[in-house]
């Protein structure tokens, strides 16, 4: 089960960098000819994300997983990392809503291929830093929190 997690671990470092180079371009104006450059990181980010919960062993509530489990036995920098990324897809989400027209109507949607590389893209890095959250959290999480418990204690003593 350890190998699992740190496969999928790898998995998720490599994803979030090749979606984050993806996100990069994209912002730059260099957009992919191909939509296998958001579809690819997009569905490896959707499996890894539904199969880091079993493997962390990551309650999953009736609306999915909260950010709270995300980040339980996390380090503080990881932590402010994936807070950084959730509120960066946020305003990524409302940077579309006021700059592309014609997205939300009740006719048919269309998405100019520049936002749906920025969107896509950031959602999967998203996904990516969420899934090694939750993994980081518990391959190393509890030696993380047995150190600085068992310093607590020693000062008390």
């Amino acid at each position: 089960m350890k190998s699992a997690r740190i496969f999928l671990l790898v998995l998720a470092f490599v994803g979030f960098i090749f979606s984050l180079t993806v996100h990069l371009l994209s912002l730059l104006g260099r957009v992919p000819t191909s939509a296998s450059w958001f579809v690819g990181p997009c569905l490896g980010a959707l499996v890894s994300f539904v199969l880091a919960p079993y493997l962390s062993g990551t309650k999953v509530g009736r609306m999915g997983v909260s950010i709270k489990e995300i980040v339980k036995g996390c380090p503080t920098w990881l932590r402010r990392t994936e807070y950084f990324f959730s509120a960066y897809v946020a305003l990524v989400m409302v940077w579309l809503a006021f700059r592309s027209p014609g997205v939300f109507p009740l006719g048919k949607v269309e998405l100019p291929a520049r936002a749906a590389f920025v969107v896509f893209s950031a959602v999967s890095t998203a996904f990516y830093v969420s899934t090694f959250s939750m993994l980081f959290g518990k391959l190393f999480g509890e030696e993380y929190q047995d150190c600085s418990s068992s310093r607590a204690a020693q000062k008390t003593t």
